[in-house]
């Protein structure tokens, strides 16, 4: 038996955010994926991104590769060339307004399952991640990623 699933935005008052709403189909019944819209209704990534949630985390986000790192610390970023960066964006909000930086070691094997996922040039991905905040040889603490699973959305 096959599921669909329908995307809704919907807000709690006209000056509220909107955020997603995943119903899917199944079995001719309609059912809430009750996960996501807890953790996007409750903001679960701003939580951890505002220090109230403690590291490692898991959340379901928007990644893209970028190019290169361009934050105020890049000069003294020493190992930025070991690293791949990524931008993760929450499914709420205005564009990358909750946007945060995400580096993988490129010599590690989720660098290899994130290349294989996610391309430099390609379409953002919607995945589920596991991200702590490690400080690097530089002092200064950043994002990382420690797992990822292709797609909450389906």
């Amino acid at each position: 038996m096959h599921s669909r699933s329908m995307v809704f935005f919907i807000s709690k008052s006209d000056a509220d955010d909107n955020f997603l709403l995943i119903v899917r189909t199944e079995g001719g019944n309609l059912k809430v994926d009750w996960d996501s819209f807890v953790e996007f209704h409750d903001r679960h990534f701003l939580r951890f991104r505002n220090g109230t949630t403690a590291p490692p985390a898991t959340f379901r986000l928007i990644i893209e590769r970028l190019s290169d790192y361009y934050g105020s610390d890049r000069e003294a970023f020493k190992d930025l060339d070991d690293h791949y960066v990524y931008q993760v964006n929450p499914p709420y909000g205005e564009l990358n307004e909750f946007a945060e930086h995400v580096f993988v070691r490129k010599d590690s094997a989720l660098a290899g399952k994130l290349n294989e996922l996610v391309k430099l040039g390609e379409a953002p991905l919607a995945v589920i991640i596991t991200l702590d905040s490690k400080p690097f040889s530089h002092g200064v603490k950043h994002l990382v990623a420690t797992d990822i699973i292709e797609g909450w959305f389906r």
